[in-house]
């Protein structure tokens, strides 16, 4: 079969149109690419000036409150305040900088209370200085000034901040440059397919020229055309003199929308207005006012004959004679009644939704509410009946024990016993559901107190199994909750007293080591060890990996450990292996 030209030349043409296109899409993707890539390494800029701007204000910080320790000068304190409140600001500017990169992001979590620690540290010793202002106190304020272990560690951080900085900016850098040869080239092979083809058909190209420039030199053929065109839209195709303010044409798709007749309209624009519905009668009047001589878009109402209000968008824009000005304006109006319905009912169901959840949300706080009410009150009020039963067990066994068959003081010594372990349970539950519900404050809090109180209340346990603990000198200060971190600790080394071979007597270690930002304090024992797939279950509620008449106890002590550990923003965890003891570890920020 053999094409015409006017085959030839169409097919010519839709090859080059599909290489343009493609060229282009993937060259507005490098172009995207390299602009994304431009905005972070904008962004890892302004981050890198931002740490350093913020180490400088903590070193002017610190030179503030040296000269005033030093001193006594307000001016050394004055400059120490101005420089803490570009810290603060800092903080706010650094944490939108680094959001979205989680690197810098958790590094940013390690700094921000080094610094927060270190200013609090500076404001003690600030106010030691003010309550000592005379010249005999100065000797004693020279040897507050302390070390700098903080701001060695903010000085770390800070540089590794900026080493990240750094090598995101490097291989940002490279992929820039690696887009920006792929664009070259794709847009250099693109121009060359495309001159390739032009050429190829520039011959044709003039046949159809030619045709189309004696087809435009027939009116009557171009208004046919046009006709044709504008009848068989589905929308309203509309043209109208501006100077004249008279409707030049409406396609017939207006008498389907509008509901009106074509001639309707020419006889009678006004008529047009009259079918605005009368709440955007106003705003479309203002429209076409503001915006004879510029593209618009505008959404309203019309009321047709039969009452019926029907949606209607309409785009217009401006039509320029030969001298350049504007005689009219022509646009398309298309009905858009059922996407505004559709939306309506989308906002609908999505406030529904929302009042759903907002309502399923208070039912299930409210729930959670009661639950721990209820866990609370049952714990507190099972313990006074507990007590009766343990307290006339014993009376009988005090009084009449002499008196009963071995079996029924046997029966005794179990319902003592029982008693005594329920009455364990419902104190540990209580204490469980008091760490929910509670409030909590996180503040400095001395490790070394609190190995110390533990060992305290642990001291007959201690002495009845005879175990050797060994604590690491100068344990450090944490950020915690004194009474949470002494329930844990107490908890910790009550189990690894208990959890002990028979005829092995407990060898227990307490030592602390130091990450970044962290302290991890370390309970090392000599107890049965667990299995590497009880390592997560055993700080559950309830859950034992051994029964009561081996060792006692309720199942209780490690899941208010992790809850409290929890609560406090710490962590936790066990190292272990059978028979060769534990290493449990808890970590909290460091001061």
């Amino acid at each position: 079969m053999k094409w015409s030209i006017d085959s030839k030349t169409t097919v010519l043409l839709t090859l080059v149109l599909f290489i343009i296109i493609l060229c282009s899409l993937v060259s507005y993707q490098n172009i995207q690419q390299l602009h994304q890539i431009s905005l972070e390494l904008k962004n890892t800029q302004q981050t890198v000036v931002e740490i350093r701007t913020l180490f400088s204000d903590v070193k002017d910080s610190r030179i503030g409150q040296q000269g005033y320790l030093l001193t006594g000068n307000k001016e050394y304190l004055e400059s120490y305040k101005t420089a803490i409140n570009k810290i603060n600001s800092k903080f706010d500017s650094l944490q939108v900088l680094i959001g979205d990169n989680l690197k810098q992001e958790y590094k940013f979590n390690l700094l921000k209370p080094l610094i927060t620690a270190q200013i609090s540290e500076w404001e003690k010793k600030i106010q030691l200085r003010k309550s000592q202002e005379d010249e005999a106190a100065l000797p004693k304020t020279k040897a507050n000034l302390g070390k700098h272990r903080i701001i060695n560690n903010i000085r770390s951080i800070i540089k590794e901040m900026e080493a990240d900085a750094e090598d995101f900016m490097s291989i940002n850098s490279r992929l820039a440059e690696t887009d920006f040869q792929r664009t070259i080239l794709l847009n250099t092979t693109g121009c060359g397919l495309i001159l390739l083809f032009g050429a190829t058909t520039f011959r044709k190209l003039n046949h159809v020229i030619s045709c189309y420039l004696e087809l435009e030199k027939s009116k009557e053929n171009n208004d046919i055309l046009w006709q044709q065109l504008a009848e068989n839209l589905t929308v309203v195709f509309w043209m109208c003199d501006v100077k004249e303010n008279k409707v030049i044409y409406i396609s017939p798709a207006y008498e389907q929308v509008w509901g009106r007749t074509c001639e309707s309209l020419y006889e009678n624009f006004s008529s047009f207005i009259q079918s605005i519905h009368s709440d955007d009668r106003a705003k479309v009047l203002a429209n076409l006012r503001d915006n004879v001589k510029k593209h618009f878009d505008i959404e309203y109402r019309i009321i047709r004959p039969d009452g019926s209000i029907r949606w209607i968008n309409v785009r217009g824009f401006p039509i320029r004679n030969q001298a350049g000005e504007i005689h009219r304006q022509a646009g398309f109006a298309q009905d858009i009644t059922e996407s505004k319905e559709q939306e309506t009912q989308i906002q609908q169901l999505n406030k529904s939704l929302e009042q759903r959840v907002r309502k399923r949300t208070n039912q299930l706080e409210e729930a959670n509410r009661q639950l721990e009410a209820f866990a609370y009150s049952a714990s507190h009020d099972l313990q006074e009946p507990l007590r009766i039963i343990q307290g006339f067990a014993l009376a009988i066994l005090e009084d009449y024990g002499n008196q009963q068959h071995p079996t029924a003081v046997d029966y005794l010594q179990r319902i003592v016993n029982n008693a005594q372990h329920m009455e364990r349970l419902t104190r540990n539950l209580l204490d469980y559901s008091r760490l929910s519900n509670q409030e909590i404050l996180i503040q400095p809090v001395s490790l070394a107190l609190i190995v110390n109180d533990s060992l305290k209340q642990l001291n007959l346990k201690i002495i009845e199994k005879q175990a050797k603990i060994t604590v690491q000198e100068s344990l450090p200060i944490v950020l915690g909750n004194y009474f949470y971190l002494l329930q844990v600790v107490t908890n910790l080394l009550s189990n690894a007293i208990k959890f002990v071979a028979p005829n092995v007597f407990p060898q227990i270690k307490i030592y602390a080591t130091q990450e970044i930002g962290y302290i991890r304090l370390w309970v090392e024992d000599n107890a049965i060890g667990i299995p590497s797939e009880s390592k997560e279950r055993i700080f559950e509620v309830f859950n034992r990996l051994h029964g009561s008449d081996l060792y006692s106890g309720t199942g209780i002590g490690l899941a208010i450990v992790r809850k409290a550990m929890e609560r406090m923003g710490g962590r936790f965890g066990v190292e272990s292996v059978v028979n060769q003891g534990s290493q449990f570890w808890i970590e909290l920020p460091i001061i």
